[in-house]
């Protein structure tokens, strides 16, 4: 039997770091999506900043063709667009803090299962 200790220990070894690739390689492909998703979300809200932009640009260059109330609503629906857009580009793509880091799932220590 003391001759098959090794042998386990070393499958236990295969098994952890076939089950830590695993990990990492499902964390990667989460990453991916998310990245997309972050890169579609973005895309929409320029599309629809710039739909925006222009409608109510075509208001407000055409203010007799309106009423007041309509050309107002369209300055604030403007800024309103604008400053929203920009908090979620930022929000969704911009800042660091939203950006995953993948790291090893290893463990730094490889003897810490023979003391387990």
């Amino acid at each position: 039997m003391p001759s098959d200790a090794p042998d386990i220990h070393l499958e236990r070894e295969f098994e952890k770091l076939r089950q830590e690739r695993e990990t990492f390689d499902q964390n990667k492909k989460h990453d991916e999506y998310w990245f997309f998703v972050k890169i579609t979300m973005v895309g929409c809200s320029i599309f629809i900043m710039v739909f925006i932009l222009g409608v109510a640009s075509f208001i407000l260059f055409n203010p007799k063709s309106f009423s007041e109330t309509t050309v107002n609503i369209a300055t604030v629906g403007l800024i309103g667009d604008i400053i929203a857009s920009c908090a979620s580009i930022w929000k969704l793509a911009m800042n660091p803090d939203s950006i995953s880091k993948l790291k090893p799932i290893t463990s730094e220590n490889p003897q810490s299962s023979e003391q387990e």
